[in-house]
């Protein structure tokens, strides 16, 4: 019992001796946690992607782009659809195993 209690006490001693340096690093890594979870959050919205696309078809209505180049953010933006509606269906089959970086990367994202 005396050498749980001891354990307990140096564990807990360390932690506070340590906390100066590790407190910043925790600190850190908490808002670079929260940055990816945004992007990802954001990245995954299909509603935003598909506004991506209403964008692009504006542009070319209003003759700012050529169809050659809609054609090609067209199927960027359907490849990205279909990456993140695949993704979601991983997501429900695994659980939260699959990793949310994943989805849109596939060609450089």
């Amino acid at each position: 019992m005396v050498s749980y209690l001891l354990y307990k006490t140096l564990k807990l001693a360390t932690k506070v001796v340590a906390s100066p340096v590790t407190g910043p690093y925790a600190g850190i890594k908490g808002v670079f946690e929260g940055i990816r979870n945004e992007a990802d959050a954001e990245r995954l919205d299909e509603d935003r992607i598909m506004q991506r696309l209403t964008d692009l078809q504006l542009q070319l209505d209003m003759d700012e782009i050529e169809q050659e180049e809609y054609d090609r953010g067209e199927k960027e933006i359907m490849d990205h659809l279909a990456a993140v509606r695949k993704y979601k269906r991983e997501l429900e089959g695994k659980g939260s195993a699959v990793n949310p970086g994943e989805a849109g990367r596939e060609k450089g994202e």
